[in-house]
């Protein structure tokens, strides 16, 4: 994907990160459900209430990725319904990866016609592109938005983070200031 189709910006930590992929992905889908895994970090149904957002939790497989038979489910009782999915890009406890592929493929079958894709990748963001075989997780693989942390593995001595979305959903949120 070109760099001039996305663009992000700094953050204080991987919840800011999510918290403004989110609210990308509400203003995107005003009346979309957001759908994260159980093992999902624990700020996301926090974020959920703050952005007044609807949300289901899927269960986990036990390795902490995302049950996509679950997600089908919960989507199929909703496909007319934007759908948003928070994927995870390593999970807090277990490292798990939920698939950007099995979660697209999903979207399919259940017919959802309006989707948004985040991705919490606060863990494993910055290792996962490094390692051979790693599922994808960016904008080529369907994904709108993408969070990672700085303090995690590349040792930023703060709490730090990058947040990057697609510009389509930048655009819609963006106001200009006169005097900057």
């Amino acid at each position: 994907v070109p760099r001039r189709r996305y663009s992000g910006y700094v953050t204080n930590g991987g919840t800011e990160g999510n918290m403004y992929g989110l609210y990308l992905a509400r203003e995107a889908h005003p009346k979309g459900i957001v759908y994260f895994s159980e093992d999902a970090h624990y700020s996301i149904p926090k974020i959920c209430r703050v952005l007044h957002l609807p949300s289901a939790s899927v269960a986990s497989q036990p390795s902490g990725e995302m049950c996509y038979e679950a997600l089908a489910r919960r989507m199929q009782k909703n496909r007319r319904v934007p759908a948003i999915v928070l994927a995870n890009i390593g999970t807090t406890m277990k490292g798990a990866v939920d698939r950007i592929g099995a979660i697209r493929s999903v979207l399919r079958r259940a017919r959802v016609r309006q989707s948004y894709i985040h991705c919490d990748a606060a863990l494993g963001g910055m290792l996962l592109p490094f390692m051979p075989g790693s599922p994808p997780f960016d904008f080529r693989a369907g994904i709108d938005s993408l969070a990672v942390s700085g303090h995690k593995f590349i040792g930023m001595p703060m709490p730090s983070g990058v947040v990057i979305a697609l510009r389509k959903h930048i655009e819609r949120v963006r106001t200009n200031i006169e005097y900057i």
